[in-house]
């Protein structure tokens, strides 16, 4: 943004530059006050219900650019979360349908990243699906888990990353309630997307996960099932290579592996949804739609927590979904706007849409 000002305004004499700079920066830094201040309040409601909820220790960095790795086109926003002077995470913002931010919370432990912070070493952000990627110039690495990626931008516009506020236990969220978190699924049974899946097989992952959690068989275990297990398992029964993933065929699969379900058209409740974490010990599989009026293939993925958040005026539900596209987990959040449900999460697409339940009993 700055380069083309400069651009733009080339052969302006110094005194008419000067009165341009100072019409256009007020609205500009105004904005992007705006930005970073509406940033620390989602900050407080996602860190709602983990060891950070206080937000003491906590600062965040100055907004930089979020970039598709593919295309270089500017996305969104992201934000660096520190505690104390260790990186604990980044918050990518994208703008989803109807001009809603999806925002959404990374945790790391990416040695590239905390090593750029720690040097001041100029970086750039990317995202490629669910994934957010930190590149210092040379290497270009996954914040989720700090493995190599075999890519490297054609245009990086790097940029130091900068504390904007390190004081910010004023946005801690002021209440939790229904807070259940199964961090024993997503640690230890989540399992890889199918890689002999015809298009998209997240249900494969989502039912492998399901299974291998139900049963204590942890993805090392010879027990275990894969999402490739799974997907064979479909093509036998409907002898086609193309198993779409109906409800129907789901929850066949699902008792196949002794997964007894019920299903409904829609989302559940928070009181719902932490009575099957909290009380049954049974993480929910959903349906998630990207999209506005036109809906792409629903993506399934599993609910591992919930929490109920109270933050002044703002009042929300937020979940921890395993996405059985991507492999990795997202926060998504419910809000009631003029009396509708607005479900937004960013996970292998920018989810709009919680559009059906599988429950267990």
């Amino acid at each position: 943004m700055h380069r083309v000002f400069k651009k733009a305004v080339a052969g302006i004499s110094a005194l008419a530059m000067a009165a341009t700079l100072s019409a256009v920066a007020a609205p500009v830094f105004a904005a992007e006050n705006a930005q970073l201040e509406s940033t620390k309040e989602t900050l407080g409601s996602l860190l709602a219900g983990s060891e950070y909820a206080s937000m003491e220790g906590i600062s965040i960095s100055e907004g930089t650019a979020l970039r598709d790795l593919g295309s270089n086109t500017l996305i969104g926003n992201l934000y660096t979360v520190y505690h104390d002077s260790e990186v604990i995470g980044v918050v990518s913002e994208l703008k989803g349908s109807d001009n809603q931010v999806l925002s959404t919370y990374h945790e790391t432990d990416d040695v590239a990243l905390q090593s750029a912070a720690d040097t001041d070493t100029a970086v750039a952000f990317y995202r490629d699906g669910n994934s957010v990627m930190v590149y210092d110039g040379d290497t270009l690495t996954n914040v989720s888990n700090g493995e190599a990626v075999d890519a490297a931008p054609e245009q990086a516009d790097l940029q130091e990353l900068e504390i904007a506020d390190s004081d910010l236990v004023q946005y801690a969220a002021r209440s939790t309630t229904k807070q259940c978190v199964l961090s024993d699924f997503i640690n230890n049974y989540r399992v890889r997307p199918a890689t002999n899946g015809y298009g998209n097989v997240s249900w494969s992952a989502a039912i492998a996960s399901l299974y291998n959690y139900k049963n204590g068989y942890m993805i090392d275990n010879a027990k275990a099932l894969s999402a490739n297990d799974v997907y064979d398992m479909a093509v036998g029964i409907y002898n086609t290579t193309m198993v779409g993933g109906t409800v129907d065929q789901v929850q066949e699969l699902l008792a196949t592996y002794g997964l007894n379900s019920t299903y409904k058209n829609g989302s559940l409740t928070i009181n719902q949804v932490y009575e099957n974490l909290s009380v049954r010990n049974k993480p929910v599989m959903i349906r998630m739609y990207s999209g506005g009026a036109v809906k792409y293939p629903s993506i399934d993925g599993v609910i591992y927590g919930c929490v109920h958040v109270e933050n002044g005026d703002e009042v929300h539900d937020s979940y921890k979904i395993y996405d059985g596209q991507s492999g990795y987990s997202f926060n998504a959040t419910v809000r009631i706007v003029d009396g509708w449900e607005v479900f937004s999460g960013s996970g292998s697409e920018p989810y709009s849409e919680w559009s059906g339940t599988f429950s267990f009993f």
